[in-house]
Formats: C-alpha cells, sequence, structure tokens
C-alpha cells in the first residue's frame, strides 16, 4: 500500500469515528470500577469487594496527589 492509500484510509476511519461522536453512537470503555447498566447508563461497580479494592487503592493517590508518588 502507498503512503497515499494509507494517509486515505486514516482520514476515512477518523471521519467514521467523528460521525458516530456527532449521532451519539461512539462507545467508550468504562472506567475500572464502572459497569454499564443495559439501559446503557454508567454506574459504580455494585461489588462490595469491588469498591472496597477501588477505595483503597484511590486512597492513597487522593492523600498524595498524584498517582506516581504511590
Amino acid at each position: 500500500m502507498s503512503e497515499a492509500e494509507l494517509q486515505v484510509l486514516k482520514h476515512r476511519r477518523m471521519a467514521g469515528k467523528r460521525a458516530q461522536a456527532a449521532r451519539g453512537a461512539l462507545g467508550m470503555p468504562m472506567p475500572r470500577g464502572s459497569v454499564r447498566r443495559p439501559s446503557g447508563e454508567g454506574m459504580q461497580e455494585p461489588d462490595a469487594p469491588a469498591q472496597a479494592v477501588l477505595a483503597r487503592i484511590c486512597e492513597p493517590c487522593a492523600r498524595v496527589g498524584t498517582i506516581h508518588a504511590v
């Protein structure tokens, strides 16, 4: 494939993503500790042990102010 063809494919892929975003159909992965309901909205993980682990991980980050210092 030539360089020009690769550029055309890249621009078509980006245009498709923009079109999906414009109509609200662009799927994004949920952050860790979140789940997607069947209705499509996000919510916090309902599993209590998972919430405890996330709180244990996030607490030092909030205290120190950066993830790199943890």
